[in-house]
């Protein structure tokens, strides 16, 4: 007999974290008013536990630790930070790959984010064209210099040797 009641209760608290995590709060109101007094124990004890996950999952992303677990599959509640967790970690993968010279990432998953970071790694594609050309080029003239021209020489005559 318990078994069909913690299985009754189970679906219950499954149906309110569902709607909870999707924000139906009507639904949560309803579910609720339906427990009775074992079920409604029950239910507060393990939103006790998915609040402390959400806590401290929460504080440790807030703390920058992006190496922190995510929480268990069955805290859907949770399914909007973990997303946000997932592509934060991915931004920070993006960011070491500019800075090692790719400046040609492109974010478009993170809102004006994305809008910031696009248009930095824009600049820093258009500031090193511009430092390439000023390094080859005389700024008077717009010729090449004097050691852009020898190498272009060189590598003209290289390549045709008759």
């Amino acid at each position: 007999m318990s078994t069909m009641n913690e299985k009754r209760s189970s679906k219950r608290a499954d149906e309110i974290f569902n709607a909870i995590a999707m924000n139906k709060l009507d639904t949560v109101q309803s579910c609720f008013l339906q427990l009775d007094e074992t079920e409604s124990r029950d239910l507060a004890l393990e939103m006790c536990d998915v609040l402390k996950e959400l806590c401290d999952y929460s504080l440790e992303l807030s703390r920058g630790n992006l190496s922190v677990t995510p929480p268990s599959q069955r805290n859907r509640i949770l399914a909007g930070i973990k997303s946000l967790h997932a592509n934060l970690k991915h931004l920070v993968w993006q960011i070491n790959q500019v800075s090692s010279g790719d400046y040609g990432q492109v974010v478009d998953y993170m809102g004006e984010l994305s809008e910031g970071f696009n248009w930095m790694t824009t600049q820093l594609n258009f500031r090193k064209a511009k430092f390439s050309y000023e390094l080859e080029h005389d700024s008077l003239t717009g010729l090449l210099n004097r050691d852009a021209f020898k190498r272009k020489a060189f590598q003209l005559i290289n390549n045709h040797p008759e």
